[in-house]
């Protein structure tokens, strides 16, 4: 057994037990797959690591824009989604020749910091060198936007075009709730109901998606007329966006609602009864972000929905960090850390079918993190850090 290491800290979260391994250890070989994992007493004389205060599986990103790191600071904080949205716009083609050193950058700190895997947007080809030799895995889900019928084929064949260039670890997905119509959105469930794809969605970040699915007029729709669209084919008349959205959206692939700052209790009951394979990530950093406004967190976490969480971008936030993440979330919602842990490890596996992450588990190759700095109750602080131990390539 020389060729094994055993972790060994005070706390150890395996992705599976609701709660915490007292004085918890994990042995594994020199290839990062894991061998055993228990607590208190050791069963073998091993080379030891001493860890502090917390050991679990690699953390996985769900929903992150990588391609966005060059506009770090370059957007102003608390103006709200449409003048952030503005700010993309704007910035967006100055200094992207930068893009893919800073999104280099961006990948290595967040891989140092634990993750191992990342759900990354791409609405452009900025990243697809950078991500391919990464030591980080990643899904790529490729976005398409087109509010009117008439654009639908065009940009659905623009986005198959791009999609094509990244791979098998890749899909084409929806944008907004506010960037759709029905034909784009059929060509999209087509496709991944054809090539297995997983969908993601930028859901309910603002009343103003609910006010166009309500009655057709809000800020949002204002913005859709200022670019010269028109709203005669737009089906109003809804509850909210989500409500109007969810029944177009195939059930047979797995969806994961991003963002979902003003959804209701009432609307995430009625949406997982009425999809089955539905995950909810939420991106706290963000949202503090663009509108100083959290997402109601403990509605998702108390109604047994599967949560996942993401950091966004560098354009909407601080930092590229799930510990950040976690910690805006247990601060300001009350959300326990072992629930945190569980939807950053085990439920994103889940969705992602990742079956080798998410859990220490014998035979597994999750990659392993330290967590630093706990509390005396075992929960983070805000001088914990993240540092990965092992990688899970």
């Amino acid at each position: 057994m020389s060729s094994y290491t055993l972790y060994r800290a005070p706390y150890l979260f395996d992705g599976i037990s609701p709660g915490f391994l007292r004085n918890g250890w994990v042995i594994m070989d020199e290839q990062g797959y894991v061998v055993e994992v228990g607590s208190g007493s050791i069963p073998n004389e091993l080379p030891a690591v001493d860890c502090s205060d917390l050991l679990c599986p690699g953390f996985i990103n769900s929903h992150c824009h990588t391609e966005l790191s060059y506009l770090h600071g370059r957007i102003p904080s608390g103006t709200g989604l449409q003048v952030f949205l503005e700010g993309i716009e704007k910035e967006r083609n100055r200094g992207r020749e930068h893009a893919a050193r800073a999104a280099s950058e961006a990948i290595d700190a967040m891989y140092r910091s634990g993750i191992v895997f990342v759900g990354d947007i791409c609405n452009t080809l900025d990243t697809l060198e950078i991500s391919t030799g990464s030591a980080m895995q990643f899904y790529h889900f490729v976005e398409v936007f087109g509010f009117m019928p008439s654009a639908a084929t065009k940009v659905f064949e623009a986005g198959r075009e791009k999609w094509k260039q990244w791979g098998t670890q890749a899909g084409i997905t929806f944008h907004a709730t506010y960037s759709l119509s029905n034909e784009l959105l059929a060509a999209i469930n087509r496709h991944a109901l054809e090539e297995k794809g997983l969908l993601s969605i930028h859901n309910q970040e603002s009343e103003e998606e609910n006010q166009l699915y309500i009655n057709g007029s809000g800020k949002l729709a204002e913005r859709l007329l200022s670019w010269g669209m028109n709203l005669d084919h737009w089906q109003k008349g809804h509850a909210s966006s989500l409500m109007g959205l969810l029944p177009k959206i195939t059930r047979e692939r797995p969806l994961m609602l991003v963002h979902n700052t003003v959804t209701t209790g009432e609307e995430v009951q009625w949406a997982m009864q009425n999809h089955p394979q539905l995950y909810w990530c939420l991106c706290p950093g963000a949202n503090q972000y663009i509108s100083h406004r959290l997402p109601e967190a403990r509605i998702f976490f108390e109604s047994g929905a599967k949560v996942l969480l993401g950091t966004d971008s560098l354009a909407s936030n601080t930092q590229l960090n799930m510990v950040h993440e976690m910690f805006l979330l247990q601060e300001e919602c009350g959300i326990a850390l072992p629930l945190l842990l569980f939807a950053a490890t085990n439920n994103a596996a889940d969705f992602f079918a990742c079956s080798h992450l998410g859990t220490l588990t014998k035979g597994k190759r999750p990659g392993l993190v330290q967590v630093t700095s706990l509390s005396v109750n075992g929960g983070l602080t805000a001088q914990s850090e993240s540092i990965l131990l092992r990688g899970s390539t």
